[in-house]
């Protein structure tokens, strides 16, 4: 065989390999590009799941914060109720105890007797005062 058959030969199979390697080297970027979008789908589902899930726990808070913000209010009127029944019932027996004491002491006369009726009234009347701030503060 003479050289120019190997040389053509030889030249052949560079071309071959050549072309092999750029094959390969194709596949290989293939690859790595199916790998990149893969991995760019996952990274965007998972930011979807969190995006999902942020306005799912901002959703529930809401919720929760409604529901605690109508229990408060319930709360609150019924703790205005009692205080302003107690404070009524209150100023009524200490009417009541001022008359009765006043009156006792009118009968009896005796400066102990004067001394609580005084006290009495001085009480009913601190307490008017005080609940007519409260009632102005409303």
């Amino acid at each position: 065989m003479s050289d120019t058959f190997w040389i053509s030969f030889f030249g052949s199979m560079a071309s071959v390999v050549t072309a092999v390697g750029i094959i390969v080297v194709s596949i290989m970027q293939l690859r790595t590009k199916q790998a990149v979008d893969s991995a760019d789908a996952n990274r965007k589902a998972e930011s979807v799941a969190a995006i999902t899930k942020t306005e799912e726990v901002r959703t529930t808070l809401q919720a929760s914060t409604a529901a605690t913000d109508t229990q408060l209010a319930g709360l609150k009127k019924v703790a205005v109720d009692t205080h302003t029944l107690v404070n009524s019932n209150m100023e009524r027996q200490l009417r009541l105890t001022a008359t009765a004491l006043r009156r006792v002491s009118e009968l009896t006369k005796n400066l102990d007797d004067e001394k609580a009726a005084a006290l009495a009234e001085a009480l009913l009347q601190e307490h008017v005062a005080k609940q007519a701030i409260v009632d102005a503060s409303r």
